[in-house]
C-alpha cells in the first residue's frame, strides 16, 4: 500500500500458487497487455491444466488468477 502503483490504483497480483510457468504468462499480461492478453493466459492455464491435471475440477468461471486493485475493493 506504500507504492506509487498501488496509490493509483495500477497494482496487480498474481496468484502464488498457480505452477511457475502461468505465474510467468500472467506477469507478462500485467507487463506486456498490448502483447498478451488475458484472455491468452486463461486458455494457456486451461490447456496446462487439461495437459498435466488429469481430472481437473476448476471452474473456470469463477476463477481469477490475476487480481487488480478494482477487484479488491
Amino acid at each position: 500500500s506504500q507504492t506509487q502503483a498501488y496509490a493509483n490504483g495500477d497494482a496487480i497480483v498474481v496468484v502464488g500458487d498457480a505452477p511457475i510457468p502461468l505465474r510467468i504468462l500472467y506477469t507478462a499480461v500485467a507487463l506486456y497487455p498490448d502483447v498478451f492478453t488475458e484472455e491468452y493466459a486463461d486458455e494457456m492455464h486451461k490447456e496446462f491444466f487439461d495437459k498435466f491435471v488429469p481430472g481437473n475440477t476448476v471452474n473456470w468461471d469463477e476463477a481469477f488468477f490475476m487480481l487488480t486493485h478494482d477487484m479488491a475493493y
